[in-house]
């Protein structure tokens, strides 16, 4: 079952305050009738329904921040993930948070290519190791000067 929001809390505790059973109110909010006794009895320890802490690392980037690489990223084509975390933000956050960030969003970082850029000749399928003999006519020239 999914969680009750912060409204769907407070509506429980104030169904409750306005005479209604735990099992009527669970029943309205689609939950389970222990989940309504929980929540009243934080009601009572803390006067608040809001969540508990939780343990663990709080997050570097912002539900907005989010947002926004999943905004940034795939309208950029030659931006990588390195350089964006780096430069877009505004604070340092590792290309690893990143990456993370975009497959929650089933985007995919790529690195950037490291090796030789296509050229007409690559493309068409022919050896890119071959010279041009104007190239080497040129060199030729230049080693008998």
């Amino acid at each position: 079952m999914p969680r009750l929001t912060a409204e769907q809390r407070e509506g429980a505790i104030g169904m409750l305050q306005m005479g209604g059973t735990q099992e009527h109110v669970a029943r309205i909010m689609g939950c389970f009738k222990c989940t309504i006794a929980r929540l009243v009895t934080r009601h009572r320890q803390t006067g608040s329904t809001a969540d508990r802490p939780r343990s663990g690392r709080p997050k570097v980037t912002t539900p907005q921040e989010d947002r926004y690489l999943r905004v940034l990223l795939p309208m950029s084509t030659f931006l990588t993930v390195t350089s964006s975390s780096a430069n877009s933000l505004g604070h340092p956050v590792s290309w690893r948070t990143v990456a993370r960030r975009l497959r929650l969003y089933g985007l995919r970082a790529y690195r950037p290519f490291k090796g030789m850029t296509p050229t007409s000749q690559t493309e068409m399928g022919q050896d890119c190791t071959a010279v041009p003999e104007e190239k080497l006519a040129k060199s030729a020239l230049r080693r008998q000067e």
